[in-house]
């Protein structure tokens, strides 16, 4: 079981084995290409099966140490995420609700995020230089995955082709949390994200919802909790999150995008989040949102259901006087 898992992890890189496959010198003809290509065919299909299928028991297989063990492991199994944060842009999510992924990131849980789409509406930038920003966030946040589901920026619908893409999605990081756009918003995108976040992260529990990803159908996957983040309009959150240690490293996660907001050297026009007073703006929000929980920044959260604690101690005591 080893040395098929090692073979089959050899495709996706550094392994001896790929290294010696394109060294070798075939006899010509187009039966043993054919037969290379058909069995490197047949290995990405097992290796898909075994990613949805056998998981489970691979963590639990007692493998030799090493750096093949290790690629093997991280090349059949996905990433399971405890937060995935799903916004419509990118940079929805740093504006929101960064310092809170940063904070579980940092506390050792695996964190996440997927756009809807690029952003290529966007006045400012261009769609390639905000996947460049996203990733050069995704750094400071320190997430595991950051993914983009390309849907079209300004005119996704919350429809079962939309609902499927995203359900395929959560049942391949199967977070026990989504943080997801707010339900209503000065941008329809985030009001119609926030509700198409939310219908199928639902779905995605339905096993009568079929759906794939590399070939191989999905298994069910429900998250626990799904909550809104507070973007432009603000509105009475059901909970908020103490980042004050993270602050910082929220606002330089906000400042990885230096397409989208105040730059005096920017010859491009000035919108509505490129103003020189909009950050100062954010992170009076935050202030104010951390001030009524006695913390020096917060974050809000909106919720459909009623959150619940385990004792009273769960819940954040004041530390400002």
């Amino acid at each position: 079981m080893y040395l098929f898992i090692l073979a089959v992890s050899s495709l996706n890189g550094k392994c001896p084995l790929r290294q010696g496959l394109r060294n070798t010198s075939f006899p010509s003809g187009e039966c043993l290409d054919g037969a290379f290509s058909t069995w490197v065919s047949s290995l990405n299909k097992m290796k898909a099966v075994i990613r949805y299928s056998l998981c489970p028991g691979l963590r639990n297989i007692s493998f030799p140490s090493g750096e093949g063990r290790d690629g093997a492991f991280s090349y059949f199994c996905p990433v399971k995420l405890h937060i995935l944060a799903i916004a419509a842009h990118p940079d929805d999510i740093e504006l929101s609700c960064a310092g809170t992924l940063i904070k579980h990131a940092q506390m050792g849980q695996a964190t996440g995020i997927v756009d809807l789409t690029m952003g290529e509406l966007g006045t400012r930038g261009s769609a390639e230089l905000r996947l460049q920003e996203a990733q050069d966030a995704a750094k400071v946040m320190g997430v595991k995955v950051r993914e983009n589901a390309r849907m079209a920026d300004g005119f996704f619908r919350n429809d079962e082709e939309h609902q499927r893409r995203l359900v395929a999605y959560i049942r391949h990081y199967r977070p026990e949390i989504v943080l997801a756009n707010a339900l209503s918003d000065r941008h329809p995108d985030h009001g119609r994200g926030g509700r198409l976040i939310a219908d199928a992260c639902f779905l995605a529990g339905l096993r009568k919802v079929e759906t794939e990803r590399d070939g191989v159908k999905q298994e069910p996957w429900r998250p626990k909790r799904v909550y809104h983040v507070m973007q432009d309009r603000p509105f009475e959150p059901a909970f908020i999150v103490d980042i004050s240690t993270v602050f910082e490293q929220k606002m330089e996660a906000i400042r990885c995008y230096k397409s989208q907001f105040h730059d005096p050297a920017s010859t491009e026009p000035v919108t509505y989040i490129a103003t020189e007073q909009f950050l100062q703006q954010l992170a009076a929000r935050d202030a104010l949102l951390g001030r009524r929980i006695g913390a020096h920044y917060g974050e809000g959260f909106a919720s459909e259901n009623i959150p619940g604690i385990a004792t009273l101690d769960s819940l954040v005591l004041p530390e400002l006087p």
